[in-house]
């Protein structure tokens, strides 16, 4: 699949952690909900696709369990307010086929793009991800390390899926996902 960004073709990259990988058009279309035309550059995670279903469909959040999303409806119709300024990854394929190839998290902004190992990248320069920036904590990249370090620093330690034994409907939206994956 090719696509096009900033006038380039862009080759997708399908399970990597870069920019053809990782950041894919969103298209929303809700009548009566959506003003029509609204472009917006915020980072939106798939945790934010439910968080902004339930909004959309005028459904409140369930309580019974904490979720991590926000919606973003109020952006897509032209609100100012950002709730998030970063997006995490965890990214482990296909765990129960082959356990020993580790996970891969990150986290990211519209720019820098920092790895659970401390590779630190500017995205808009190197969108490949090919030439890690230099280690330190001073200056911008020392804030942005600290920023990008703390948004990973939310995510919950990586864990093999159990199974599950379904009681009611369940959605999932998944891209790469066999029958050999669901257990």
């Amino acid at each position: 699949v090719h696509s096009m960004r900033n006038g380039k073709s862009v080759k997708g990259d399908k399970r990597q952690p870069t920019d053809a990988g990782c950041r894919v058009p969103f298209l929303a279309y809700a009548p009566g909900k959506l003003t029509g035309g609204q472009r917006i550059a915020d980072p939106v995670s798939t945790v934010d696709v439910f968080a902004t279903l339930m909004d959309a469909a005028d459904v409140d959040m369930p309580t019974d369990r904490q979720f991590d999303g926000w919606s973003f409806l109020p952006r897509m119709n032209g609100s100012t307010e950002v709730h998030r300024e970063w997006v995490t990854f965890h990214y482990r394929a296909r765990p129960k086929s082959n356990p020993k190839v580790p996970a891969q998290r990150w986290s990211r902004d519209a720019r820098w793009q920092l790895f659970e190992d401390g590779r630190l990248f500017d995205t808009l320069e190197d969108p490949s991800l090919k030439t890690p920036l230099a280690e330190g904590t001073d200056g911008e990249l020392g804030a942005v390390r600290k920023k990008l370090r703390g948004a990973l620093d939310t995510l919950p330690e990586p864990t093999l899926p159990k199974k599950v034994v379904p009681k009611g409907l369940i959605l999932i939206m998944a891209d790469d996902l066999g029958w050999g994956d669901v257990g």
